[in-house]
């Protein structure tokens, strides 16, 4: 069971101790990702991740980098389209280095202008890394379809024009807007006392201050047929089909869930069957889904030669339409939700899990629901619910982004 706090500088606090736990997850979250950004800001919440680890008031570059690894876990950072988080896994025994290390790198950091001008470089890589990688990539382009003229069309990185063009006075401005404690939430799950911890955590954050807190855009989809085909002299196209799913929090997520389970979760869905094992027209091809706040998306995967383009693609419709006429069978119902369930359990086993989803429901304002009511619920989807799902959801002609050779 979680404990929740709220320090007086409005800082949100989540505790949960594992008594089986040999180790501890803990990270701060800043409500700051891709789809706050304005259009001239993209890319900066990915910034202010690295600049984080460049050096702080208190710690050059080169000791913040020893004293992680000093730690003899994980720190490490990532950034969202909803967030920023800065985490570690450690023993007990180091939860109070790795507790003010992590105070330290979100509080403090100095942001040079020389080691800023460095990492323009160095992300500018990584952007050329997604590049590289087109079933990354083409994720990143289904959302522009779906989201055009939205900050969920942003990419994460950023456009790396954009990217060199950034001047040091807007990356600081950026985080004074974002990085406040009201704006934050801290949590651990692991081996730890709660006393001890929460005294930590207010010795550590208790002197942040800052009154502002963003509250996230409500974004639809703008344009649900947009079609977007960039040209690559690669040997696979890469496809993505786009179609509108839940917000955050809805109770019908669930069905969804088991709705991309029984279409292309696994090695028994349709999807897999039909056009990889019977027609041998992909190596891959996958569903999955994301929700945001006040919206959300459910995305199909496939690549294949591009000569088999058009086949997959009408052999993934004709099979989503089999599905929406014809519905499903009590042996795809009870395997989803077997698959589904177990999924949940697995990860519910994981603390480093566990942290991750209690911060980005308490950003998002979410009920974090315990295991047993998540399982509850999945349990009772029926096959209805399903194909209600799949019958207003997955509708024609859709969104699509596609990369690979010339038309």
């Amino acid at each position: 069971m979680s404990k929740h706090y709220t320090l007086s500088n409005g800082l949100r606090v989540i505790l949960e101790r594992e008594e089986n736990s040999f180790s501890t997850s803990l990270g701060i979250w800043i409500k700051a990702g891709s789809m706050l950004e304005k259009n001239s800001e993209n890319g900066l919440s990915h910034f202010m991740e690295h600049m984080a680890f460049k050096g702080t008031e208190n710690r050059s570059a080169t000791k913040l980098a020893k004293d992680m690894d000093a730690l003899g876990g994980q720190v490490n950072a990532a950034t969202s389209r909803t967030n920023t988080i800065y985490y570690a896994r450690v023993l007990p025994r180091e939860i109070e280095k790795a507790l003010f290390l992590l105070a330290d790198i979100v509080l403090n950091p100095l942001v040079e202008e020389d080691a800023f001008q460095k990492e323009k470089l160095i992300i500018s890589e990584e952007i050329s890394m997604v590049e590289d990688s087109p079933e990354e990539s083409v994720f990143d382009l289904i959302n522009q379809s779906l989201y055009e003229g939205t900050g969920l069309a942003h990419t994460i990185l950023g456009d790396r024009e954009q990217l060199m063009g950034f001047k040091r006075e807007e990356l600081v401005n950026f985080r004074q807007r974002f990085y406040k404690p009201k704006n934050a939430v801290f949590v651990a799950v692991g081996s730890f006392d709660y006393e001890n911890m929460l005294s930590q955590v207010e010795k550590a954050f208790g002197a942040w201050r800052g009154n502002s807190n963003a509250d996230y855009p409500i974004y639809t989809l703008q344009d649900k047929a947009k079609q977007i085909y960039v040209h690559k002299p690669i040997e696979q196209t890469h496809i993505s089909l786009g179609f509108e799913g839940y917000k955050e929090g809805d109770d019908r997520l669930y069905q969804l869930s088991l709705l991309s389970t029984i279409l292309g979760g696994g090695l028994s869905s349709r999807l897999f069957q039909s056009i990889r094992e019977e027609l041998a027209l992909v190596y891959q091809i996958y569903t999955t889904f994301t929700s945001y706040p006040g919206c959300g998306d459910f995305l199909i995967y496939a690549a294949c030669k591009h000569e088999s383009l058009e086949k997959v693609r009408e052999e993934i419709i004709k099979q989503v339409e089999d599905l929406k006429k014809n519905g499903i069978s009590d042996w795809e119902l009870d395997y989803a939700k077997t698959q589904v369930k177990t999924e949940i359990v697995i990860a519910n086993e994981s603390i480093t899990h566990r942290m991750h989803e209690l911060g980005d429901h308490e950003l998002s304002r979410i009920r974090h629901l315990t295991l047993a009511e998540t399982l509850s619920k999945v349990d009772a989807v029926t096959k209805d619910d399903v194909i209600y799902t799949a019958r207003s959801k997955l509708l024609f002609p859709c969104a699509s982004a596609i990369i690979g050779q010339s038309q």
